[in-house]
C-alpha cells in the first residue's frame, strides 16, 4: 500500500503542471479574445477543454493507483495520450496563426499603441541600431 501511494505521488507534478497550463491558457483566452479571430478563440477553447480533460485523467490515474487499482489505469492512460496528441495538433495550428498575424501581446500592443505627436509607429523589424559603447571624443585612454 505504501509502494502505491508513493506511485500514486509521482503522478503529483504532471497534474501540477496541467493545472497551472489550464489556469494560463483560460487567462490568455479571457485577457486576448479581442484580439484573436473566430478559428483562435474557438481553438484556445478546445486547447482549455483538452487541458482540463488531461488534468481530470492525470489525477484520476492517480487515485487509481493510490487504491492499488493498476488493471483500471487502461483507460486514463488511453484518454492522457490521445488528449496530449490533440493539444499538440491544437497548439501546431495556434502557431499558424502566431505566424501569420503574431503573437497575441505584440497584437494587443499594437491595438492600444498610439503614435506620438503624429509620428509613424516604430517599425521593429527594421536592422536594429548599432550603438558604439567607446565615446570617440575622449579618445583612447587606458585605465
Amino acid at each position: 500500500s505504501s509502494r502505491c501511494t508513493a506511485q500514486a505521488g509521482l503522478a503529483a507534478p504532471s497534474c501540477i503542471a496541467m493545472g497551472l497550463l489550464l489556469v494560463c491558457a483560460v487567462q490568455r483566452l479571457l485577457r486576448h479574445r479581442h484580439q484573436m479571430c473566430r478559428e483562435e478563440k474557438v481553438l484556445r477553447t478546445i486547447e482549455v477543454a483538452l487541458l482540463a480533460l488531461t488534468l481530470i485523467a492525470t489525477f484520476s490515474f492517480a487515485v487509481k493507483i493510490r487504491s492499488a487499482a493498476l488493471a483500471e489505469t487502461q483507460v486514463e492512460g488511453f484518454v492522457v495520450g490521445a488528449t496530449l496528441c490533440a493539444l499538440a495538433a491544437v497548439r501546431a495550428r495556434l502557431c499558424v496563426w502566431e505566424v501569420r498575424k503574431g503573437p497575441l501581446d505584440e497584437r494587443w500592443i499594437q491595438e492600444v499603441a498610439e503614435p506620438c505627436d503624429g509620428q509613424e509607429p516604430f517599425d521593429f523589424s527594421q536592422d536594429p541600431v548599432q550603438i558604439s559603447l567607446a565615446d570617440s571624443s575622449m579618445g583612447a585612454h587606458s585605465v
